[in-house]
């Protein structure tokens, strides 16, 4: 009996993701795999991997995953194959288990490497293969942005990812299921989507329909997946949790936050392509930063605002990243370059007392950077000036996953005679909503408070943050 034996769907999935073109490249550079969870998913890359590795003799394999034990579990079971077939364990040449740096190598220097989906982990590989799974784990573009790269430098290299429904909070996954979507009559597009799914509108009753766990569960009936399995699911899962895991149905967002209905949606003035921005601060108008954590002291947000031409105000997110040991040599570099759009900022606003960013303001002060720290009152003050100038249309944001997720989910809090975000109290990451709430305070005020000018110092009116 072979140690592996794929069932029909995986099969058909390996054939048709290996279609090549006439010149004999790959017809796919980038797969999107959508099904349940507990499918073998997994199992359609380290298939694909052992024929990259071994019989197109690609140098570099790479699992990568949410988590550094999921990648680990793919290679592991790669390696597993590998060392049941005499023909392929005899061309090994040597395994490394050291922690987040697992491989496999064979004798002529090929290998196949692990990776947790942190921000740069793909860096400084050009890699032949790269599987993603549980791609709707990743809520922020850092880790695909950095990995495509790694691919372009080989020739006729693929990126599978793999995932089931996402949320949401699904930023990558999201995204890259409405691209596949749209260019699935484009007979020239690189871009393949394999979705096993139920109907995106099912509910109640309809959650209970076998045909559609069929459609979502194409291992159902094989293996431990069965018909009592899912049912047990059914019984002991929510709605929603049923039909992200089990049904590969997305999940939207179900909360509408503190604003009043459509006032977000209607400062949105997002870019109308990769070049041009709907909203961008003017050349003339000063732009203040602002520097916000966490509850749980994961992710340090930066934001800004500043004035456009129109007089209205534009707010965005400049960038979120894990922990906060970054934040002041972050600042420094970025205020002491020659970029344009970092040329005129008059402030850097912290929250002081008690909050997970506060002890920054010290950190900055020593540091040489411009910090105003928001005390007392005008933490409420803040709050409810955003909230205003939301609901009466007064700023205009760019339509950022990270801000659109915590305006809808954030929760308030009482704050002295006032009421402030709360961000222990949110179910969601509200510190970008912070950031540009207290920037954009700062911004309405500063002429009078700060007694800021703002002068034009450079000609171009669309920054770059880099």
């Amino acid at each position: 009996m072979p140690l592996l034996k794929l069932r029909p769907w995986q099969k058909w999935l390996l054939i048709h993701i290996g279609e090549i073109l006439p010149d004999g490249s790959n017809r796919f550079s980038t797969v999107l795999v959508l099904v349940s969870r507990q499918n073998g998913k997994s199992v359609i890359f380290n298939v694909l991997g052992l024929w990259t590795l071994f019989i197109d003799r690609g140098e570099f394999i790479m699992s990568i995953a949410q988590d550094l034990k999921t990648a680990r579990l793919m290679w592991k079971n790669a390696l597993k194959l590998v060392k049941a077939n005499p023909s392929l364990k005899a061309l090994l040449d040597r395994v490394s288990n050291i922690a987040g740096a697992e491989a496999f190598t064979l004798k002529d220097g090929r290998e196949w490497g692990v990776a947790s989906s942190a921000p740069g982990a793909a860096r400084g590989t050009s890699n032949k293969l790269v599987g993603f799974d549980e791609l709707g784990s990743q809520y922020t573009t850092e880790t695909w942005t950095a990995i495509k790269p790694s691919l372009i430098a080989v020739w006729n290299s693929m990126l599978i990812a793999m995932s089931n429904a996402g949320t949401y909070r699904s930023v990558v996954l999201n995204k890259l299921r409405e691209q596949a979507i749209a260019a699935k009559d484009d007979p020239d597009t690189g871009l393949a989507i394999f979705e096993w799914s139920a109907p995106d509108d099912v509910e109640g009753d309809e959650l209970d329909n076998i045909d559609h766990w069929a459609q979502a569960n194409p291992s159902m009936g094989y293996g431990a997946l069965t018909v009592k399995t899912i049912r047990d699911a059914r019984r002991t899962m929510s709605e929603g949790e049923f039909k992200t895991e089990h049904l590969c149905v997305y999940t939207p967002l179900a909360t509408g936050g503190v604003f009043g209905a459509g006032d977000w949606e209607a400062c949105s003035d997002p870019s109308n392509g990769p070049r041009y921005r709907g909203s961008f601060i003017s050349a003339s108008s000063e732009r203040i930063i602002s520097v916000d954590t966490s509850a749980d002291r994961s992710m340090t947000s930066i934001g800004i605002a500043g004035w456009r031409d129109d007089e209205l105000a534009h707010v965005e997110i400049i960038t979120k990243r894990e922990g906060q040991a970054w934040v002041i040599p972050y600042l420094v570099e970025k205020l002491a370059s020659d970029n344009a759009a970092w040329t005129n900022v008059t402030k850097i606003v912290v929250q002081g007392k008690a909050t997970t960013a506060s002890h920054l303001i010290e950190l900055m002060e020593k540091a040489g950077l411009p910090v105003f720290s928001l005390q007392g009152s005008d933490v409420g003050a803040a709050a409810g000036a955003f909230y205003d100038g939301i609901r009466d249309g007064l700023i205009r944001h760019i339509d950022q996953e990270d801000l659109n997720v915590a305006a809808a989910t954030a929760a308030t809090r009482k704050w002295q005679d006032l009421w402030a975000f709360d961000r222990d109290g949110s179910p969601e990451d509200i510190a970008g909503l912070i950031a540009v709430e207290q920037a954009y305070f700062a911004l309405t005020i500063s002429a009078l408070r700060f007694g800021a000018d703002a002068p034009s110092i450079y000609e171009t009116e669309a920054p770059l943050w880099g």
